[in-house]
């Protein structure tokens, strides 16, 4: 089909209660998509209904337009094509990016980075998963570590250490917001997961649906929550803004279109009702806590976090970088087709190094 018609549906779906119908006077981004919805609108009414069941249900009955004019594509800046898979050891962690057959570019990235300044000695890793472009992901794994260290070094070495989740959820959004305005008006979003390895603590900031599981010879333990349209909690504070939440592709999507419920960045769809806002998480390490892995969710979709640990355990004669490889390796190979980040580190060579 080489150019687009005016082309008019009726649909009755179900929204919030109180909802302002005007979210819905725009033009739509993915006319073939959006076609496919309509086709299967019953389906989609039923689903949301009884999967979503936390709204009083409302019936409107609203015409959607799709335009003559081909709509403007999202614009994939590949910022680093060279780098689409990467791997990075050293000597207590191991990391491993792939790209998956889903995405055309890879747009997740991590950072690691080792400080010992004599003052302060801590270890700080990262995980970003982008969406509409890397460019945020990838401005952030060049960034947000190096931004941050100073004020996370007078931070640590205050001995009142009074509300520490306050003032590190400050520190980080005070420098993200930072990092965030090289953005400009460049489209893209990501999330982003911190720990921080300062003595015998780590400090997990999350912003998304990345994960830090904690991995001992009794269990692994997701430590974060996650930021996406699975979290009831999540899910209320979307609707609060005025967003629904509709269930695309077997996915349940905010307005039908995005999964998570928080992240970075400046422009991106449904930004008005995405959250920037961190989780802070402590968590002591105990003698016998083996490693920390971080990862994007595409690790985890088809990978259960004892699966992680049996495999862990299988090959605990690796190391790092040899089992994170692995890690993402079993994904592809059990089905995903993310993009897959894994980011192992080795909690006792951490205990020796402090």
């Amino acid at each position: 089909m080489t150019a687009l018609e005016n082309r008019s549906f009726d649909i009755d779906i179900i929204l919030p209660k109180d909802i302002n119908e005007s979210l819905f006077n725009c033009s739509l981004l993915s006319p073939s998509k959006e076609i496919k919805q309509l086709q299967n609108k019953e389906e989609q009414k039923e689903n949301f209904e009884n999967e979503n069941n936390i709204l009083l249900k409302k019936k409107h009955h609203l015409k959607i337009t799709i335009p003559k004019d081909k709509p403007k594509k999202v614009v994939k800046l590949d910022v680093q094509k060279e780098n689409e898979n990467k791997m990075e050891c050293g000597w207590c962690y191991g990391g491993c990016m792939k790209k998956g057959k889903y995405r055309q570019v890879n747009e997740d990235r991590f950072s690691i980075l080792t400080i010992a300044t004599g003052n302060f000695n801590g270890i700080i890793a990262g995980v970003y998963d982008g969406f509409e472009s890397n460019l945020c992901s990838h401005i952030l794994s060049e960034l947000l570590i190096k931004e941050i260290i100073t004020d996370l070094q007078i931070f640590f070495q205050n001995e009142n250490q009074d509300n520490e989740a306050h003032k590190l959820k400050s520190i980080f959004q005070n420098k993200s917001n930072l990092i965030m305005k090289t953005l400009g008006e460049q489209r893209g979003g990501s999330t982003c997961i911190l720990a921080i390895f300062v003595k015998n603590k780590i400090y997990v900031i999350n912003v998304g649906d990345s994960f830090a599981c904690l991995i001992n010879e009794k269990e692994s333990r997701i430590i974060n929550s996650f930021h996406n349209s699975k979290n009831e909690k999540e899910i209320q504070n979307i609707i609060e803004k005025g967003g629904i939440i509709l269930k695309v592709g077997g996915i349940t999507r905010i307005q039908g279109e995005l999964s998570i419920t928080r992240a970075l960045g400046n422009q991106f769809r449904c930004k008005e009702f995405i959250s920037s806002d961190p989780d802070i998480y402590t968590y002591r390490i105990q003698d016998n806590d083996l490693y920390l892995l971080l990862g994007s969710d595409g690790l985890l979709n088809h990978f259960s976090k004892e699966e992680i640990q049996k495999y862990i355990l299988d090959h605990k004669q690796s190391n790092e970088l040899e089992l994170a490889e692995g890690l993402v390796d079993q994904a592809f190979y059990k089905g995903t087709k993310d993009n897959v980040t894994a980011v192992l580190i080795n909690l006792k060579k951490i205990a020796n190094f402090f």
